[in-house]
């Protein structure tokens, strides 16, 4: 997985939901270039947010984008 995703711009729609915030969670841990999540409920987005800059710091270029996918 680490040559997957290591360096490249990955997104996760519904990144704040069970799954979604457990993948970015794992995506994190291989280093991408960009992680960016989409949700359209912002309290998840936020909390998943906040999650992984408190762990990763400035280490990791996360991008949080509250929007529906359907419109």
């Amino acid at each position: 997985m680490s040559e997957y995703l290591s360096n490249k711009i990955v997104l996760v729609t519904g990144g704040g939901g069970s799954i979604g915030s457990e993948l970015c969670r794992q995506i994190a841990s291989f280093s991408p270039k960009e992680l960016v999540i989409v949700d359209n409920y912002e309290n998840n987005a936020y909390a998943i947010q906040k999650e992984l800059i408190r762990k990763y710091g400035n280490k990791l270029n996360l991008k949080t984008i509250i929007a529906s996918i359907r419109e």
